[in-house]
């Protein structure tokens, strides 16, 4: 009888331990739940639906088919072949939020030139949600020398600069009678001849603003340091700003 007394003892503690485990996980089963549905249905996730190339860069359209927005940074573009980055694209629109089931065309510039063939044009979002569309250039696609986002903030003494091995590049803008009056220069560096220099405004829309004139702008006569080439551009209204511009140039 002892035994028996024994046996029955160790399955009543069994039977006590496996009806805590039932009621635990009954306990916490609608946070899995949740957590479950939060991973699987509130994610952002992106596609990429076409790739358009242009003689001076990618049209890129891209639909957010999560249910959440995500951002599209300004280099959000990577140009793949096997693996081995061949350029970044560069956003007219600067950064870009989609909201869910929106699909938006961005224009991109390209920071190296792209020869004909196949690649992989991979955007990543800011949420590190990425996607990924093969495409055929057909001619070849020039590239940008630089890039400027200018906003209304960039006023003399806050200009945007930047620069390569040929030439410095300033950007800045001037508040004229209730519009922005868009500034830039381009300088040539020691010991380089510029044979050609071309800048190009787009505003936050990636189009070129509705009023402005002389826009793409060239300048076809060579110089070289200290002398620089520029213009600028009015009137850009306030809703068009902040307001991108390309610049390309070929040194001698």
């Amino acid at each position: 009888m002892r035994g028996v007394s024994s046996v029955i003892a160790v399955l009543l503690l069994v039977l006590i331990a496996v009806a805590g485990a039932i009621l635990v996980y009954l306990w916490y089963l609608p946070e899995i739940g949740k957590a479950e549905r939060s991973t699987s249905f509130n994610e952002g996730m992106l596609k990429i639906e076409a790739v358009n190339p242009r003689p001076t860069g990618l049209e890129v359209y891209v639909r957010n088919v999560g249910d959440v927005s995500v951002e599209l940074g300004s280099n959000s573009l990577l140009i793949l072949d096997n693996g081995v980055v061949k350029a970044q694209g560069i956003s007219a629109m600067g950064n870009v939020t989609l909201q869910p089931k929106q699909v938006v065309s961005i224009f991109y510039f390209l920071d190296r030139p792209l020869e004909s063939g196949t690649y992989l044009a991979k955007v990543t979002s800011k949420e590190g949600v990425s996607a990924s569309f093969a495409f055929k250039v057909s001619e070849s696609i020039i590239s940008a020398s630089q890039v400027h986002t200018v906003t209304t903030a960039n006023t003399v003494g806050n200009e945007v600069v930047s620069e390569d091995a040929y030439a410095r590049y300033v950007s800045w803008v001037e508040e004229v009678s209730g519009y922005y009056r868009v500034y830039f220069r381009i300088y040539a560096k020691p010991g380089v001849t510029i044979n050609y220099a071309y800048a190009e405004l787009f505003d936050n829309t990636g189009e070129h603003p509705d009023w402005v004139g002389n826009n793409p702008w060239e300048w076809t006569t060579p110089y070289t340091y200290p002398d620089w080439a520029g213009a600028w551009w009015y009137p850009v209204r306030d809703d068009e700003m902040p307001v991108t511009v390309v610049f390309r140039i070929i040194p001698g």
